[in-house]
């Protein structure tokens, strides 16, 4: 939650795993948000009073914002939707009736009336408002997402997706968005802005594909296979190259003045967040099963590979920053952190199957990463003189103070003082005379460390034996 000279953001009580993202802005009040399961709920408002109740049955997204509006109406939806609508200057956006589980996001401003959304099964339904009395109800059955949004254009052509499929289609002074067709469950969206075409979008089955362009003539090709969410954005840029996962991933890319962002292949329903600026390339990403995998490059020709395990995202990011605090989720969560001005990430603990990404940009110390289970640990630093330890087991410790492992404040040593050969003959258990207390021993973790201008990155040790 981020609130910004505002006095109360109401009450925020959703039952099991949810996500609550609630932002205002000079606002005394949000009303209540208490939707029963696992539900996303995404609230902004800026000098608005009341947004009204939200009181969606089972694990729907409610996404409301409202600028300088009395109030928003009722949403309440049956089943598991988004409710997403917003207006301006629009007198009437029509009818919009898909058949199964769409995304219904219509947007308006300074218009009386959105008219009547009742599609037949699960929608999100997202309603923004902007200096307009009503937005009217929404109502919808069953999961669909049906996004449009129109500015001073007099259409937007027809949206019939056949089955749980996501259409957005977003026009400004705009003659036509073209055609989208998708076959089974996708969501579709496309944004132009004085742009004569966005090209063919045709995914197979229930992917996300959002597009957007802005003076741009093509975006080029989007066709994943199996239910992923696709997002590219372009800004005078020709040509963003081609995405093509197997299995629903998310695959998120935006490039600005950026010739290519690579190629982006995760194997099953992963999310591939990729982001770069100025960059020519940002490597490879091929994770194996259902991660997020979220990478930020700037001016950097290559972030290494991250190939991990079992589906968790850790990302964390670092520029001269001195704490990020601690991050403990339980079980395979996405851990993102970021951090400007801060000398260290602190400790990341999850403990089942996650990605921990850590990068730093002229950071001293990266803290220590241990998770518990089959965890790929990608760490790069740049101009930063230690990045610590990472032990794998209790029993991988030194022997002596001057043969210390790298800590990022050792005892008994300093940082370069050589480690003592590896033997087999030491005893497994020793006191940890640098300053290291006793480690956790782990499962399968893969542990990938890279350095440029750093002086230790510390011992990785892989067995009771390997000791000074």
């Amino acid at each position: 939650m981020t609130t910004s000279t505002c006095p109360s953001l109401g009450d925020v009580q959703p039952s099991i795993s949810p996500y609550t993202h609630m932002t205002a802005s000079t606002c005394p009040s949000l009303g209540d948000v208490q939707p029963s399961i696992s539900p996303y709920t995404h609230m902004t408002a800026s000098t608005c009073p009341s947004l009204g109740d939200v009181q969606p049955s089972i694990s729907p997204y409610t996404h409301m914002t409202a600028s300088t509006c009395p109030s928003l109406g009722d949403v309440q939806p049956s089943i598991s939707p988004y409710t997403h609508m917003t207006a301006s200057t629009c007198p009437s956006l029509g009818d919009v009736q898909p058949s199964i589980s769409p995304y219904t996001h219509m947007t308006a401003s300074t218009c009386p009336s959105l008219g009547d959304v009742q599609p037949s099964i699960s929608p999100y339904t997202h309603m923004t408002a902007s200096t307009c009395p009503s937005l009217g109800d929404v109502q919808p059955s069953i999961s669909p997402y049906t996004h449009m949004t129109a500015s001073t254009c007099p259409s937007l052509g027809d949206v019939q997706p056949s089955i749980s499929s996501n259409t957005h289609m977003t026009a400004s002074t705009c003659p036509s968005l073209g055609d989208v067709q998708p076959s089974t469950s996708p969501n579709t969206h496309m944004t132009a802005s004085t742009c004569p075409s966005l090209g063919d979008v045709q995914p197979s089955i229930s992917p996300y594909t959002h597009m957007t362009a802005s003076t741009c003539p093509s975006l080029g090709d989007v066709q994943p296979s199996i239910s992923p969410y696709t997002h590219m954005t372009a800004s005078t840029c020709p040509s963003l190259g081609d995405v093509q996962p197997s299995i629903s991933p998310y695959t998120h890319m935006t490039a600005s003045t950026c010739p290519s962002l690579g190629d982006v292949q995760p194997s099953i329903s992963s999310n591939t967040h990729m982001t770069a600026s100025t960059c020519p390339s940002l490597g490879d990403v091929q994770p194996s099963t259902s991660p997020n995998t979220h990478m930020t490059a700037s001016t950097c020709p290559s972030l290494g590979d991250v190939q991990p395990s079992i589906s968790p995202n850790t990302h964390m990011t670092a520029s001269t920053c001195p704490s990020l605090g601690d991050v403990q989720p339980s079980i395979s969560p996405n851990t993102h952190m970021t951090a400007s001005t801060c000398p260290s990430l602190g400790d990341v603990q999850p403990s089942i199957s996650p990605y921990t990404h850590m990068t730093a940009s002229t950071c001293p110390s990266l803290g220590d990463v241990q998770p518990s289970i089959s965890p790929n640990t990608h760490m790069t630093a740049s101009t930063c003189p230690s990045l610590g330890d990472v032990s794998l087991a209790a029993q991988y410790l030194p022997l002596h103070s001057h043969d210390c492992l790298y800590l990022p404040q050792p005892v008994g040593c300093q940082p370069g003082s050589p480690l003592s050969p590896l033997t087999l003959t030491r005893l497994p258990l020793l006191a940890p005379p640098c300053g290291m207390s006793a480690g956790q021993p782990s499962i399968s973790t893969n542990t990938h460390t890279t350095a440029s201008t750093c002086p230790s990155l510390g011992d990785v040790s892989r067995a009771a034996q390997y000791l000074p």
